[in-house]
């Protein structure tokens, strides 16, 4: 999936590793492979509405309470498009739970 978005894209490995070290591009590119990404695992709908609570599905119980906590909070984030819709998402993820949330998007980064 991460390839795929990468390409799908045209995201650098400029871009990805400036995410790597914890920085995120506000880069157009950077923001449309969030999307795609999030998209990918269901994240978010065809009309770029957050659902970070379907990860409830899959996640151990454990991280439930850390999962409701960001959709609570960040999941009505609207951006100018799509890709911003996510983006703005994630930088509210970030700073509702940021140690939890750059666990989650180490894993996600690949």
């Amino acid at each position: 999936m991460h390839a795929r978005c990468m390409s799908t894209t045209g995201l650098s490995e400029e871009l990805m590793n400036e995410a790597h070290k914890g920085k995120l591009p506000s880069d157009q590119t950077f923001k449309c492979f969030l999307h795609c990404m999030f998209d990918m695992f269901g994240l978010v709908d065809h009309n770029n509405d957050m659902h970070l609570d379907s990860l409830l599905e899959v996640l151990p119980p454990e991280i439930h309470p850390n999962i409701k906590k960001l959709a609570d909070a960040c999941d009505m984030k609207k951006g100018a498009d799509g890709c911003d819709t996510v983006y703005q998402a994630v930088l509210c993820y970030l700073e509702t739970d940021g140690a939890f949330i750059a666990d989650a998007m180490n894993d996600l980064l690949g």
